[in-house]
């Protein structure tokens, strides 16, 4: 229960910030290939972030 705080918050995140409520395109392998993406962009997001915390 401790860890899904952060996973619920991570997921809400995903669904609001980067546009997963919706898909973009039909079929399966389209989603599929969407959610990569999305799951990729708010990586880089947090890596950038973590990365400016450590170069204070």
């Amino acid at each position: 229960m401790k860890i899904r705080n952060r996973i619920e918050e991570k997921n809400g995140e995903i669904k609001e910030a980067h546009g997963l409520r919706r898909e973009d395109s039909r079929g399966l392998f389209a989603m599929e290939l969407q959610m990569y993406i999305t799951a990729f962009v708010a990586n880089v997001k947090r890596i950038t972030r973590l990365t400016e915390l450590v170069m204070q």
